[in-house]
C-alpha cells in the first residue's frame, strides 16, 4: 500500500514523492506492541453466514482499504460506457478512502462500495490504512488545502459518519442521529 501511495504521489506531482507519506504512515504498517503504540489503522477478518454481513453504499474513511474476499457480496460502483453500475468483486480489491480524497483536494475519487446478500456466505480480510496520529505533519503539501494538524483532520474526516459494520438496529439509530445533526450518510 505504501508503494500505491508513492505512485499516487508521483501521479499527482506531490513533493518528495518517495517520502511524503512516511510521517503520516508512522506505525501504520506494523503491529503495535501495546495499546499506546496503536494507530487508527485496522485489520479485520470476517466470516459471514449466508445472507449476512450487509453494508449500505459507502466510502471508507481512511487512506486506502485492501479487501480480500472469498465469495460474492462485495460490490464496487464503477463507470462503464458512461453509466454507473455495481460490479461484484472477489479476491483482492483496493479502495481509495475519504481521507485520501480530501487530503489531495478531490483529485482522486473515493471507492464507493456496498455489501449485498450472498446465499452461500463469504469471508473477508480487510486492511484499512488510516493516518497515524503520532507526528506533526504539514498536510498542506498534499495539495488539498488542509490547514489543520493530523488529529484535527482525522476527527473531521470521521465526523458525520455512521458505522456501516454495526448491527442493523444500531446502524439505523446512528443514521437517525446523523439526520438530526445534519450529517452525511
Amino acid at each position: 500500500l505504501h508503494r500505491v501511495l508513492a505512485d499516487l504521489a508521483h501521479g499527482l506531482a506531490l513533493p518528495e514523492t518517495s517520502q511524503i507519506w512516511d510521517p503520516i504512515l508512522d506505525g501504520c504498517l506494523d503491529l503495535p506492541t501495546c495499546e499506546s503504540d496503536a494507530t487508527p489503522t485496522i485489520m479485520r477478518l470476517f466470516q459471514y453466514e449466508p445472507n449476512s454481513g450487509l453494508a449500505d453504499r459507502h466510502t471508507d474513511i481512511g487512506l486506502l482499504t485492501l479487501c480480500v474476499t472469498q465469495g460474492s457480496g462485495l460490490q464496487v460502483r464503477t463507470c462503464e460506457e458512461n453509466e454507473w453500475v455495481w460490479r461484484d468483486v472477489q479476491g483482492p480489491t483496493l479502495l481509495i478512502g475519504g481521507a485520501l480524497r480530501k487530503l489531495v483536494g478531490n483529485r482522486v475519487r473515493a471507492g464507493v462500495h456496498q455489501v449485498v446478500a450472498n446465499p452461500e456466505g463469504r469471508s473477508s480480510a480487510i486492511f484499512a490504512l488510516r493516518p497515524s496520529l503520532r507526528n506533526r505533519v504539514d498536510l498542506e503539501k498534499f495539495g488539498g488545502g488542509v490547514k489543520v494538524g493530523v488529529r484535527e483532520f482525522w476527527k473531521d474526516v470521521k465526523s458525520g459518519r455512521y458505522n456501516v459494520n454495526a448491527p442493523k438496529d444500531m446502524r439505523e439509530r446512528q443514521k437517525q442521529d446523523m439526520k438530526k445533526k445534519g450529517g452525511q450518510f
